[in-house]
């Protein structure tokens, strides 16, 4: 099945500098490959969902420390059977954990 939703994976600099460093079409390649800091000096994880093939802006943006509001977000893509509620459950804690 072709996917329509993309996960990128950016690392963050105390700078405010950024390196994209994966893109992925699951959560479970996202949480299981993707959500690991490589440069040393990132001080933190960026994770944004786009579509492909798409000019518009991300669908949404999030750092760790904003799992709560990705969780609120994602409710929408629930509903709609994009991702279930376990896949979810499954990101957010693993995208909490970055922070620790």
């Amino acid at each position: 099945m072709f996917r329509l939703l993309y996960w990128i994976v950016e690392e963050v600099r105390p700078d405010g500098s950024s390196s994209a460093t994966g893109i992925y079409t699951s959560i479970h390649d996202l949480k299981e490959k993707g959500l690991r800091r490589i440069d040393g000096d990132a001080n933190a994880l960026r994770l944004s969902l786009v579509k492909v093939d798409s000019m518009k802006a991300p669908l949404g943006v999030w750092m760790a420390d904003d799992a709560r509001q990705l969780e609120a977000d994602m409710q929408a893509y629930i509903e709609t059977g994009e991702f279930t509620s376990s896949m979810v459950e499954d990101l957010l804690e693993a995208f909490s954990a970055t922070t620790r």
